[in-house]
Order: C-alpha cells, then structure tokens, then sequence
C-alpha cells in the first residue's frame, strides 16, 4: 500500500459477525452428503434396541388385595354371646409391617420349596422352568454349603442324575425319585411334579440351591404392601418377576398363611384362656372329691337324708351366697397373681390372657392389656426382620415398658378394691357362723360339710361354664382377612420396547449429526467467503476457485 492510498475505513462488527463459528446449512450440506452413514447408524441402533426388547429377561408385576374385616363385623361366636375372645384390639397401622415380616415370608418359602429352583440354558437366554419342568424338589437341609449348582438330567419316569455345574472333584451321580438322598453338601427330595408328563428325558436342567434364608429376604425386599387408600382396610400387594406362574403361587401362599396368622391370633387368646382355667379346674377337682366323701360319709353315720331345717338352710343360702361372692375374688386374685408373675418374667407379653374371658369386666385392665399384647407383637416384627436398631424399635420398647406399669397400677387398684369388698365378705359370713352356734351339732357339722361342697362345686361351674365359652370362641373363629382380588398378572414393565426403540431413533440420528457438528468447529480451514467475514474485518474482494477435474474446460463440461 503506498503512502498515497487512502487507508480503507474500519467497519464495525456486526451481530451477525459476533454470532457462532457454526455453519449450520454447511452442516446440512454434509448431513444429505454422507446420508448413508445416517442411515447406517439409526439401522446399528435399531438393532441394539431390537436386541435388547428381544432377549432381555422380562419382569412381569402380579398384584393382589385383602380387606382386613371391620371389628364390628360379626362372627359365629357372637351369635351365641359377647365375649371379648373374638373381638381382639387390632392396630391396622401393624398389618403392613406383619405381613411383610420374615416369619411369615419365610413359612411361604419353605412351602413353596423356592430354596430349589431350575433353569433351561439357551443359547442367549437362561430362563426359569418353573411351569414345565417335571419334577418337585425340596431342600431339607444345608449340611456343608458348597456351590449350589448342579446338571439334572431325568433319565426315567424312576431315576435322575445329579453332577456339578462346574469343575469340581464330585463325581456324578444317579438318583431314583422319592428317596431322600445327601449329594455334594445338600440334603434333597426329588420326586415327579404332579400333572406333568416326563416328556423331557436326559435334556439338561441348571438345578440351583439357595439358602432359604437368602431366599426369604429377596422376596421381603421386593415385596410392596399398600394401602388402597386412606381410611380404607384394603391392602394392596403387588411383587415383581421374571415368572409370573411364580410370583401368583408366592402371593396367595402368602395370603394363605397370612390368613392363618390372623386365625392362629385370635385362637391363641381362647387356647391360653382354657389352659389357665384348666390348671385351677385341676385344683379343685381334687378338693371336690374329697368333700363329697365326707358328705357321704356324714349321710351314711348318722343315717340322714342331708336335709337342714328350716333356719339351718337360711343360714346356709346367706354363707353360701357370701362364699360364692368371696370364690369369685379368689379367683380373681388368682388372675393378679398371674399377671404379675408373666410382665416379672418379661416374655410371651403377647400371649397374656385377657381378663374378660375369665368373667373380669374392668374395661381399663382390658385395654391395656390389648395395647401390651399388640407392643409385644410389633417388637417381636422388629426382631424378626432385622430391625433391632431402628429408633421406632426403640420407641416401642419404651411404650412397652410403660404399658407394664400401667398394667401393674391397675392390678394393684384392682386388688385395693376387692380387699374391701373381701372384708365385708368376711364380716359377714363371721355373723353367719355364729347363727350357727345355736342350731344342733349334728346340722352345724352338715352345714359346714355341704358349705365347702357348695363352694367347691360352684367354682367348679363357673370355670366349666368359662372353658365352655372359650371353646366355643375357638371354634367359630374365623380369619379377619380376606381376599378381594386374587393375584394376576400385569403387563411387562421390562423392558420397555417402546422407550427403547424410542432412545434407539434419538441416538441413531443425534450421533452422526454430533460427529458433523464437531468436525465443524474444529475444522479452522477457510472454505467460504463467509468464514473470512466472520473472521476478519479486511474487505473481502473475490476468491480463486478450485478445480477438482483433470480438464482445464469446466465451465463447458460443468456448466453448473
């Protein structure tokens, strides 16, 4: 440039030229240039999703609903009478946590014999033959844990085979079914599956033997329990897996045994009722016995009919009348002593009798007593599932310990009260006794015979009468669970076939065109005059054009 060349102007830059290095239409340029790698990597990523919607394992959800009947509702006991054996105090805010409790998961395990479980081997896929495999297998005990994988062969409608999955120094072995037999650590049955035909013989099955325990900690983990909604006494349960044949056998064996918790708990108050009343039944039998024979005996010496005269049985109806009354706070007196020695001993809370069934009607007592049995039973849940650490366990054992003075305070009101009315008892069968003075000796002797008799056989009524009603209880009880829904299948939630070939479309496209858009920014050639005038501000006059041909007559050979 010479000195007297003006100097060109400085522009100013524009927004255009402050904008992305991106060109986007020579993107597009290049994208319908190489369509063919576009179209190859859709079709790559179609393939993988293909795939995948094809031989992933697929996880169906089964669900299930109970209703947990109301208290109100009646049963066959009360038709007969009110007693609280069948209207136990229920906690609905407990029922999720019980029927998720290992004890109750793990009766439907061992059941069920899902600590053995068998596989067919594809060439892709591994599936379980729980439907169609011919035979029923059931752990009866772990005596040396080993692998736990074996090749079962049937070989006849009498006989299998049993060797090691993989490398290992026992050798294989032939088995007859129904026999009990102990093979590499493992002590099994195996016998033919009912209503399966041996269609399958010397085809390989992957046997696998699990740990019941591991076994029942799956399912408490995959296990959901609901409810269906609030206020509601419907329980939604709901579990996923590969075999749905499976997972519907696993939810109505565990409704089946939830059911025969709920029976077993309501059973227990009356079974416990008839054992406490059996073992005072005991005592006074013996004394009965011995009373009627001296009766007997009195009779037959003084050659006497037992009739009393006209004051000696109104003496004797009031003694008896006051005995009968004192009888009755002896045993409850009984029951005191009772419960004192069972919250001392600090074990089977949950099994404590309630005082109702024995004709003890404080409303107090009973309450909480139900309180204490429903403490003891959602820590003993605590216990079962692990959980000993958790601060509601905690809280629980406080509430617990609280509750057991509440039941010792109110044992020690009771027995404040009937002190005074065992008193006046006393008072008043002593001014009896001393009627008694005036009558023959003869009659005071019989008196006081068929006074002890009287007595006895009382009692012996009255606790005849309470195991009688107990009884009764046991037999109509029926469980408060029952089965709304039964369990069936859903639609497979795994994989998802949609999404995945969804995701497969977005990767297939987005992937080449990422590819484009990086060679493009850091591509730092100058391929048009628009890169110069996003680059610099130098005036931009024409541009040399390149000739990709041998022949040096474009223009006439390509005129475009």
């Amino acid at each position: 440039m010479t000195a007297n060349q003006p100097t060109p102007p400085v522009r100013e830059e524009s927004e255009h030229e402050q904008g992305s290095l991106i060109d986007f239409k020579r993107i597009g340029y290049r994208a319908l240039a190489y369509w063919y790698l576009i179209v190859l990597s859709l079709a790559i990523a179609l393939s993988v999703a293909l795939y995948i919607n094809r031989y992933s394992q697929r996880i169906y959800p089964v669900t299930a609903s109970v209703i947990i009947r109301e208290r109100e509702e009646t049963s066959g006991g009360e038709l007969l009478y009110k007693n609280a054996l069948i209207d136990p105090y229920r906690n609905y805010l407990n029922e999720p946590f019980i029927i998720k409790s290992y004890p109750l998961i793990r009766k439907v395990v061992e059941e069920l014999d899902f600590s053995v479980t068998f596989f067919r081997e594809g060439f892709l896929l591994t599936t379980e033959a729980y439907d169609y495999v011919p035979v029923q297998a059931k752990l009866i005990q772990i005596v040396k844990p080993s692998q736990g994988k074996f090749t079962f062969k049937v070989k006849s409608e009498k006989s299998y085979s049993l060797e090691p999955y993989e490398n290992s120094d026992v050798a294989p072995q032939e088995f007859h079914f129904g026999d009990t037999i102990e093979y590499d650590g493992y002590r099994l049955w195996i016998a033919p599956a009912e209503n399966r035909k041996f269609g399958l013989i010397d085809v390989p099955f992957l046997m696998v033997v699990r740990n019941p325990s591991q076994v029942t900690s799956e399912y408490v983990s995959k296990l959901n329990v609901s409810w269906a909604e609030e206020g509601a006494g419907v329980l939604n349960l709901s579990v996923n897996g590969a075999n749905p044949a499976k997972e519907i056998d696993f939810l109505n064996g565990l409704v089946r045994h939830y059911q025969q918790y709920d029976l077993d708990k309501k059973n227990q108050a009356a079974e416990r009722s008839i054992e406490f009343i059996r073992g005072q039944l005991t005592k006074i039998t013996d004394s009965l016995k011995i009373f009627e024979g001296q009766l007997q005996q009195f009779k037959k010496s003084n050659r006497t009919s037992g009739s009393l005269s006209k004051d000696g049985e109104l003496i004797f109806t009031r003694i008896e009348k006051f005995e009968t009354e004192k009888a009755e706070l002896t045993i409850k007196s009984s029951y005191y002593d009772y419960l004192k020695r069972i919250i001392s001993e600090d074990k089977n809370l949950d099994q404590v009798i309630l005082p109702s069934s024995l004709g003890i009607s404080d409303p107090v007592l009973g309450t909480v007593l139900a309180k204490l049995t429903e403490a003891q039973l959602e820590i003993k849940t605590f216990q079962a599932n692990g959980k000993s650490s958790n601060p509601l366990y905690e809280n629980r054992v406080n509430r617990l310990n609280e509750l057991k003075r509440e039941v010792l305070e109110s044992v020690n009101s009771l027995r404040t009260t009937d002190k005074i009315k065992l008193d006046f008892l006393d008072k008043q069968i002593l001014n009896a006794e001393k009627q008694l003075g005036y009558l023959p000796v003869a009659e005071r002797q019989l008196i006081s015979i068929q006074r002890n008799y009287s007595l006895l056989e009382t009692l012996y009524v009255f606790l005849m009468q309470k195991m009688s009603e107990a009884g009764i209880s046991k037999a109509s009880n029926v469980s408060d669970i029952i089965g709304v829904n039964p369990p069936m299948r859903g639609g497979a939630i795994s994989p998802k076939t949609s999404t995945n070939l969804t995701i497969a479309m977005v990767i297939g496209l987005s992937l080449p065109l990422v590819i484009l858009i990086l060679i493009e920014i850091f591509n730092t050639k100058i391929q048009s005059s628009e890169d110069i005038a996003r680059s610099t501000h130098i005036p931009f006059i024409g541009g040399v054009g390149h000739n990709p041909i041998v022949s040096n007559l474009i223009v006439v050979q390509k005129p475009k």
